[in-house]
């Protein structure tokens, strides 16, 4: 939450509190199931607790994630902003928001680490409890002798820090892509964090449809207006 928090202080928005706030609320809370739990990390799940285990991430982690959606969008009842978050987080594209091109930037940034955070997320969600839980195909994890999740562990955490190196450079790629067809960084940034999770999110209500057209990215936005409203000489 601190780049959307350093991002509206920097433009000069009242929502850098909202993460600010939000952010320190979950660290605390963090922390203290950290406290309570460090003494249990070396006990080994069986099925039933792994099953629990992803279960309660995917329903609490989006909790999280909505506290900035409540207190920063304006008129976003809880059902909303928890649906935009486990929408963001299971990178399914679909949104309760309109009004995303008046919306603070710390938000429009929010919804996009959420999503780029999911798309990594599931991955490595599926790498370390898939085979505790003997799902599908994942079994082969076990019949390579990865039997226990203290066994599963060292190898998950591995590949994963292999997948965030490749997840992050091409974040970038794509970033720095989209800023040189003509978007601003802003843009240029949520749309690489979803492009790359495969998410969907976007600042705009028109999503990619800003941006199309034989119009560069930077008249895009008029292009559309006037396209939106039938005034196809306003183009000329």
């Amino acid at each position: 939450m601190l780049p959307s928090a350093i991002l509206d202080g920097i433009h000069g928005g009242q929502g850098w509190w909202v993460f600010a706030m939000s952010g320190f609320l979950t660290m605390t809370l963090g922390t203290i199931i950290y406290l309570a739990t460090r003494n249990h990390g070396s006990q080994n799940l069986d099925i039933r607790q792994a099953f629990l285990l992803t279960t309660a991430l995917w329903v609490l982690l989006p909790l999280a994630g909505a506290i900035p959606f409540v207190w920063g969008v304006p008129d976003v009842p809880l059902t909303d902003a928890y649906f935009e978050a486990v929408s963001g987080m299971t990178t399914t594209g679909s949104t309760m928001f309109v009004g995303l091109d008046e919306m603070p930037k710390g938000v429009l940034l929010w919804r996009g680490i959420l999503q780029w955070l999911g798309g990594l997320g599931i991955v490595i969600i599926a790498l370390i409890f898939m085979p505790v839980m003997k799902v599908g195909g994942m079994q082969f994890f076990r019949a390579e002798g990865f039997d226990t999740l203290g066994k599963v562990l060292p190898r998950a955490l591995d590949i994963s820090r292999r997948l965030l190196e490749i997840y992050i450079g091409l974040t970038v790629l794509c970033a720095f892509a989209y800023r040189i067809f003509g978007m601003t960084w802003l843009e240029a940034v949520v749309h690489a964090l979803t492009t790359v999770s495969t998410g969907g999110f976007s600042t705009s209500d028109s999503s990619f449809a800003l941006f199309s057209g034989p119009f560069s990215f930077r008249v895009g936005s008029r292009a559309h207006r006037c396209l939106s409203r039938s005034h196809i000489s306003c183009l000329r």
